[in-house]
C-alpha cells in the first residue's frame, strides 16, 4: 500500500508518468475517465503523430491502428493485454461484425503477439510489399512441432488441425497497400479454421462502430502446412485489429491538510483521506473507488483548517489571529494571559508613595493619599505655606500636613494671629507691681 508521505512511492509514479508510452489508457487516465469512445491523435518515441481509436468499456477497452498510419508503432504500447484480439470487419452492407481470436488452451500461456510491418518470432506473410500492415502471431516458430495439434481459439470455439509437415506459419495479417499493391500469386482457399472470425462473427451495435480509416482493405491468414492459407480476395472485406488494454486510475491526488493511502491504481481499489490535527472535512469524498471508467468515484475531499477564533476564545475585547491548529490573543490594555482573562494588578508593584493607599483599576490605579500628599503617586508634599497662612509679617515653614509660622515682636497664636498688650513706660508685664 502507497502512503503519500512514503517518498518511494512518488518516486514510482513519476517513472511510470515518464515511461508509459501515449496510448488509449493513458489518455484515459489523465483525463480522470471522461474519454469517450473515438478517434485520438498520439505520438511515436519520436515524436511522430500517429491515429489511434479508442474503445472504452467497463474496466478495459481496445485500442484500433489508423490505416492512415506512416510512422514506426510500437504496438505494445497500444495494449496490456495478450490473451487475444478482436477482429473487426465491415461488409458490403456497411454492416461492422466482430470477433474474438485467443490461443488455444494448450498455448494459453503464451501471448497473442501484435507487430506493426513486423513478425518477430514467426514466420511472416507473403504479402510484404503491402506494407503497412498488422500482424497478429499465435503459436510461435519456436513452439511449432509437425503433427501437432494446432490452431486457434474464435469466439470460444478451439479450431485446430494437425501440423502434418511442421510448416510455423500461425498468422493473421491485415495490409495498409497505400501504393495499391496486388496479391501475390499465391490464392489459397476458404474455410472454417481460415474463416471463422468471419463467418462466426457478431454484428456490432451502431454506438460502436469504427470509422473507415481504421479497416484495412486487404489480408492474409494462414495456418501451418495443413491447417489453411487464404488471401483476402477470397473473402472481400475490411478488416482491424483490436488490441486490449486495462484501465485503471491516476495516482490519487494530494490535498492541503490531509494524509492520503491508497491500495493501487486498478479498478476497485480505494483511496482514503485523513484530515491531519488543525484541519476539518469540509466537501468531497474521504473515500474513493477506482471506478472502470478509469475515474476515482466521488469528489476529491477538502480539508480546510479549523478556524480556532470561531469560538470567541478571547477574552476582554481580546483580539484573536487563528493558526494552524492554535490561535494567539492580542490582549486589550490592561489584561493578560493566554485569552487574556486576568485583569494586570496595576498596584503590583505598590506605586503610591508616601504610604498612601492603593486601588487596582482596569488599565488604571488610584491612590488614597495620606494627610499632606497630593498627585497621582501621592509623589507630592502638599506645601501649607502655599496660602501664606502666616499673618503680620510671620515667616512660614512648610511641614509635613502642619506649617510653622514665625511671628514678628507683638504676635503670636498658630498663624501669628495673636496680638500681645502694650505696657506703658516701656515696662514688661512681670516689671509692674500692684498694678489694679
Amino acid at each position: 500500500m502507497c502512503q503519500s508521505t512514503v517518498f518511494v512511492c512518488a518516486i514510482l509514479a513519476a517513472l511510470f508518468a515518464v515511461a508509459a508510452s501515449n496510448n488509449c489508457k493513458t489518455l484515459q487516465i489523465q483525463a480522470n475517465g471522461a474519454l469517450t469512445n473515438g478517434t485520438y491523435t498520439i505520438q511515436n518515441s519520436d515524436g511522430q503523430s500517429y491515429k489511434i481509436y479508442c474503445q472504452f468499456y467497463d474496466g478495459y477497452g481496445y485500442t484500433f491502428l489508423s490505416t492512415s498510419t506512416n510512422v514506426n508503432v510500437d504496438m505494445s504500447s497500444l495494449y496490456d493485454d495478450t490473451s487475444h484480439v478482436i477482429i473487426r470487419h465491415k461488409r458490403s452492407s456497411g454492416v461492422q461484425y466482430t470477433s474474438t481470436m485467443a490461443q488455444l488452451g494448450t498455448f494459453s500461456s503464451n501471448p497473442v503477439s501484435v507487430q506493426y510491418s513486423g513478425h518477430s518470432g514467426y514466420q511472416g506473410p507473403n504479402n510484404t510489399a503491402m506494407a503497412p500492415y498488422i500482424f497478429v502471431g499465435f503459436i510461435p516458430q519456436s513452439l511449432n512441432r509437425k503433427d501437432d495439434l494446432q490452431g486457434w481459439k474464435v469466439n470460444g470455439e478451439d479450431l485446430t488441425f494437425n501440423n502434418c509437415d511442421g510448416n510455423p506459419n500461425s498468422y493473421i495479417a491485415f495490409f495498409f497497400n497505400p501504393s495499391g499493391q496486388n496479391y501475390t500469386d499465391y490464392v489459397g482457399g476458404h474455410n472454417k479454421l481460415m474463416y471463422q472470425w468471419y463467418d462466426g462473427a457478431s454484428a456490432v451495435a451502431q454506438s460502436e462502430y469504427l470509422l473507415d480509416e481504421f479497416f484495412a482493405n486487404y489480408h492474409e491468414v494462414h495456418q501451418g502446412g495443413c491447417g489453411g492459407y487464404s488471401r483476402g480476395s477470397n473473402v472481400p472485406t475490411g478488416g482491424a485489429v483490436g488490441m486490449k488494454f486495462t484501465l485503471e486510475c491516476a495516482v490519487p491526488a494530494e490535498v492541503a491538510g490531509a494524509q492520503m493511502t491508497y491500495q493501487g491504481t486498478y479498478i476497485g481499489h480505494t483511496s482514503t483521506y485523513s484530515c491531519v490535527s488543525g484541519y476539518q472535512h469540509t466537501d468531497g469524498d474521504l473515500s474513493r473507488t477506482c471506478s472502470g471508467s478509469g475515474a476515482w468515484s466521488g469528489s476529491t475531499p477538502v480539508c480546510g483548517n479549523i478556524n480556532e477564533c470561531a469560538s470567541n476564545p478571547c477574552q476582554n475585547g481580546g483580539q484573536c489571529t487563528d493558526y494552524l491548529n492554535s490561535y494567539t490573543c492580542a490582549c486589550a490594555s490592561g489584561y493578560q494571559g493566554t485569552v487574556c482573562e486576568t485583569n494586570i494588578n496595576e498596584c503590583q508593584p505598590n506605586p503610591c508613595q508616601n504610604g498612601a493607599q492603593c486601588t487596582d483599576q482596569i488599565y488604571d490605579y488610584t491612590c488614597a493619599c495620606v494627610a499632606g500628599y497630593a498627585g497621582k503617586n501621592c509623589e507630592i508634599n502638599i506645601d501649607e505655606c502655599a496660602s501664606n497662612p502666616c499673618q503680620n509679617g510671620g515667616k512660614c515653614t512648610d511641614g509635613i500636613n502642619d506649617l510653622n509660622c514665625a511671628c514678628v515682636a507683638g504676635y503670636e497664636g498658630k498663624h501669628c494671629e495673636i496680638t500681645l498688650c502694650s505696657w506703658p513706660f516701656g515696662l514688661a508685664n512681670t516689671e509692674v507691681v500692684g498694678w489694679a
